[in-house]
């Protein structure tokens, strides 16, 4: 074996028990009360996102929260937020196409909602 095969083949040893150790709970496993929060979450970015209220939408972000749109500057906190999203809240509700949305939480989910374009 090469050393450029050992060294990838270390790399991605260590990178698959990088994931695996990320997904695991120091809290135990998954309860009721977490599966209810957890949907209740999704309820609130869902109904959110379909009724164009984005003070709802907002609700779910700390005041130091951060998203990372592709290929562009970090928007950092609330205002901001509201600031770069507003626009797409403002949206005709009516206009509505069904986008696949990826949800990371204590399991992997994919679901789909109502995303205003």
């Amino acid at each position: 074996m090469t050393n450029k095969s050992l060294f990838q083949l270390s790399v991605s040893f260590f990178t698959v028990m990088l994931l695996a150790a990320s997904c695991t709970s120091e809290d135990g496993p998954t309860t009721e009360a977490d599966t209810a929060a957890i949907n209740t979450i999704w309820s609130t970015y869902v109904s959110s996102l379909e009724a164009g209220d984005i003070d709802a939408w907002l609700s779910l972000w700390t005041q130091d929260g951060v998203q990372m749109p592709p290929n562009e500057a970090p928007v950092i906190g609330k205002d901001q937020l509201r600031q770069r999203n507003g626009a797409a809240f403002n949206l005709d509700t009516a206009v509505s196409k069904r986008t696949p949305t990826l949800c990371l939480g204590v399991n992997l989910k994919i679901g789909f909602s109502a995303h205003k374009h």
